[in-house]
């Protein structure tokens, strides 16, 4: 996963642009998800949470946020999230595992995807979860 958020100041050294990144040098968040779920992710994530499947999951809600045209930044997150993953039952997590699946080819399933986008309310109402202010929701 990447976030290249003031990357431009290492472009020299690395011989890139944050804007054409090399496909070899960064995992998608679909990716890490159900790499980490799966106990087969080959990557080494920096994640700076406790638990590395709840720092991807930021992600990837950051990712299909933006895919539906609904750019959000990275600490806002659904609100039934903000007890954590490891609140999440078994169904809640194969739900998440779907999205990130539906995400892994976004165009193959965008059809997939904004389906979940009108009709999964919980994706979509949003939470600062930095902020602890949790009776602040947003859409």
């Amino acid at each position: 996963m990447v976030d290249v958020d003031g990357y431009y100041e290492y472009e020299q050294r690395f011989g890139y642009s944050q804007f054409d990144l090399p496909r070899r040098k960064f995992v998608t968040a679909s990716e890490a998800w159900i790499g980490l779920r799966k106990n087969i992710l080959n990557k080494k994530l920096d994640v700076f949470l406790p638990n590395p499947l709840e720092g991807v999951c930021e992600y990837l809600f950051m990712d299909f946020h933006a895919l539906m045209n609904n750019e959000i930044f990275y600490s806002y997150q659904p609100l039934y999230l903000r007890d954590g993953i490891h609140a999440l039952n078994e169904s809640e997590l194969y739900e998440l595992d779907r999205l990130a699946e539906l995400l892994s080819e976004p165009d193959k399933n965008i059809e997939q995807i904004e389906y979940l986008w009108t009709t999964n309310e919980k994706f979509s109402v949003l939470t600062d979860n930095t902020q602890n202010i949790y009776y602040d929701t947003f859409r």
